[in-house]
């Protein structure tokens, strides 16, 4: 069984590598919200790399948008534990009601 690769995008923002991430969104800032099958902030979040997840919020990144896992960032901040993201989250705003579409 193979290792599922992920995008580039996807790769930067769990690895917590900014500088990657900001140039892959400066050449496409759609990157911001494609899913993989989660949106880039959902894997920053659930890796607690709060400064790719702060590059992603500052770049205009849906907190709500859970891609087609139906899971938050905040929900993936949450469960695994990355009270420095969760911080961040709450900090610029994110509604901690919404719910998860599953």
């Amino acid at each position: 069984v193979g290792v599922r690769r992920m995008a580039p995008v996807h790769d930067a923002a769990e690895g917590n590598d900014v500088e990657a991430l900001q140039r892959l969104l400066d050449a496409n800032p759609q990157l911001s919200e494609a899913a993989d099958p989660c949106p880039p902030l959902y894997h920053a979040c659930r890796a607690g790399a709060a400064e790719a997840a702060q590059c992603l919020l500052d770049r205009g990144a849906s907190t709500t948008w859970a891609g087609n896992v139906d899971l938050t960032p905040l929900f993936g901040a949450c469960c695994t534990g990355r009270d420095e993201v969760v911080a961040l989250l709450l900090a610029r705003g994110v509604d901690p009601t919404v719910r998860n579409n599953r």
